[in-house]
């Protein structure tokens, strides 16, 4: 957007150039810490535009192994500079450039949070959340229990569908049809 114009700039994909954004679906955005702008796509991958260049890198499945699928859900920086990227088949983390590792292979990660201990929380399709150490490995799970003795203590549904943190540390979780979880680490997870 240029505010002197008040007009937006279209920057559309471009079949017959390699520098353009590599597909018009565009599901997710995020910019690294160097101020380079990521953007995942439904069906063509990530592009990256670097600050500097101001043209796209297309990073699919078929140039980089790690990436585990083109359908891309979800993208997360964390505090260290890592992408994290959720698609329809599974999680990649980078190490700044390309991603580098496949995580929760098959699952349909929907959604990326990152908690203030620097862990990330991950949305594995219909499999409740996993949560990861900042190096990619699993830490914890999170998961419904359909015993009467845990309904209350853990999440409601395991399509988790949104992730966030609050300014005081709770842990929002948007389920696809049981509604809203809250996670507060002095309180188990349940029905609010």
């Amino acid at each position: 957007y240029e505010p002197s114009t008040q007009l937006f700039h279209r920057l559309p994909h471009n079949p017959n150039s390699s520098n353009s954004v590599s597909h018009n679906n565009v599901s997710s955005i995020v910019q690294d810490n160097v101020g380079d702008v990521w953007i995942g796509t439904w069906g063509g991958g990530v592009s990256r535009l670097a600050k500097r260049k101001q043209k796209f890198a297309p990073i699919s499945s078929k140039t980089s192994a790690a990436l585990p699928n083109d359908f891309v859900l979800s993208m997360l920086t964390d505090q260290s500079g890592t992408l994290w990227v959720g698609t329809a088949n599974g999680a990649s983390r980078s190490d700044g450039a390309r991603p580098v590792r496949q995580l929760l292979p098959g699952a349909a990660v929907s959604a990326l949070m990152e908690d203030s201990d620097s862990t990330i929380w991950a949305a594995a399709g219909d499999d409740g959340i996993k949560v990861f150490r900042p190096d990619g490995k699993l830490l914890k799970e999170f998961a419904h229990s359909r015993s009467p003795d845990l309904s209350g203590s853990s999440l409601a549904d395991n399509t988790v569908r949104a992730l966030f943190r609050d300014s005081r540390g709770i842990i929002w979780v948007g389920t696809q049809t049981h509604g809203v979880n809250s996670y507060d680490r002095t309180i188990p997870i349940g029905r609010d």
